[in-house]
């Protein structure tokens, strides 16, 4: 049984999803017919859901699939949390900071 993530997500938030209101309800913004930023927002969130449809739960707790994103996106400064908060200074009420 393969269950995406996608789908699990769509059990978990009620309606549709999207990383801003105006993605799926354009009419709350009177910008929404010319706005270009909408358009990226869109597009964000499309490609946003087509990853989310490509892994499974099981993907989620498979040490050799998280070495594998790793590796494959070691790039992204924000796939290493623990490194992007080296050696930065302590911010009050951070967990990621506090000593």
């Amino acid at each position: 049984l393969r269950v995406a993530l996608a789908a699990v997500g769509g059990m978990a938030v009620q309606g549709p999803v999207g990383l801003t209101d105006c993605v799926n309800s354009p009419e709350l913004c009177l910008n929404a017919s010319f706005c270009e930023a909408r358009m990226l927002w869109a597009i964000a969130t499309h490609k946003m859901l087509e990853v989310f449809d490509q892994y499974t739960l099981a993907d989620l707790i498979d040490r050799k699939w998280k070495e594998e994103m790793n590796e494959k996106y070691k790039d992204l400064w924000f796939m290493n949390p623990a490194g992007f908060v080296e050696g930065v200074s302590a911010v009050p009420n951070c967990p990621a900071t506090r000593d």
